[in-house]
């Protein structure tokens, strides 16, 4: 069943289904995320520049490489060769951001386990945009930034639902859940919250991946419908997969450039030179 308009899907696709329950106690048993809150693994995240080390690639753990081929890819996209474990514990949210466009693949993978979690998905705007041209977000040297070009900020503008729905559709044989409740109205335009049980899959491609930040609030329950649902005391694990563009393949086509790192840094280039 696909998910609502605007919904990121949320799903439990049948090639990975069986191979999840036994991932949580191999992460346990793994001690690298009991001892620091993260484990990274391909060519390792770069939190200087939101990006991926190139030079620095750590063997994927045995028991989550098979997940890596049964992701519910896009089309003649590549097989996920980069992902971090994470733990959150209990209460613990996500600040809102959006992954690096030109450094990972279109498909952005998020595997969910131990506690549910609601995650939301809010359209970019103009404060996205001067954050991605600050130089730790476009990736170029301290000192060389340049304003930002006014008519980026203030040409921005949230995707439609429609477009939402049909640029970051999945595959029709993939099964997802709607798993999301109805859209939430903000200054920037409809909001999605997206419920994430346990062992569910979230695929964001399209707009959700591209136009829209996703976070997590900090606090201890959700509000799914008219009910409550606490988030487990354990604490929650997330396994997040992108595949890595090598330098040759960062140029970035994509709908968004007010959004797009490698866009802003054309941007930022052509200032300067006219500038000279």
């Amino acid at each position: 069943m696909a998910g609502r308009a605007g919904e990121a899907p949320v799903c439990k696709p049948p090639a990975i289904e069986p191979l999840t329950g036994h991932i949580l106690p191999c992460v346990k048993a793994d001690g690298k995320v009991n001892s620091y809150p993260q484990m990274h693994a391909g060519p390792v995240f770069n939190y200087s520049t939101f990006s991926s080390d190139l030079d620095h690639v750590v063997p994927i753990p045995p028991y989550l490489a098979p997940l890596l081929p049964r992701l519910p890819r896009l089309p003649n996209e590549p097989i996920a060769d980069q992902l971090t474990v994470q733990y959150y514990p209990p209460g613990t949210g996500i600040p809102p951001h959006v992954d690096t466009h030109s450094a990972f693949g279109e498909s952005l993978f998020s595997l969910s386990l131990a506690s549910p979690v609601e995650m939301l998905l809010v359209p970019c705007g103009p404060v996205e945009a001067r954050r991605l041209r600050l130089p730790k977000r476009s990736l170029l040297p301290p000192g060389d930034s340049c304003p930002a070009n006014p008519s980026s900020a203030t040409g921005s503008r949230a995707p439609s639902p429609a477009s939402v729905a049909a640029e970051g559709a999945r595959p029709a044989d993939h099964a997802t859940e709607a798993a999301g409740a109805a859209a939430v109205a903000t200054p920037l335009g409809p909001s999605y919250p997206l419920q994430l049980p346990a062992r569910s899959l979230l695929v964001m491609t399209g707009p959700s991946r591209y136009a829209f930040t996703h976070g997590i609030a900090s606090r201890k329950a959700d509000q799914v419908g008219r009910r409550m649902v606490e988030r487990y005391k354990g604490g929650r694990y997330s396994i997040t997969f992108r595949s890595v563009r090598k330098e040759a393949e960062r140029a970035c086509a994509c709908s968004w450039p007010e959004y797009c790192d490698w866009r802003i840094r054309e941007e930022q280039a052509g200032a300067q030179d006219d500038a000279v």
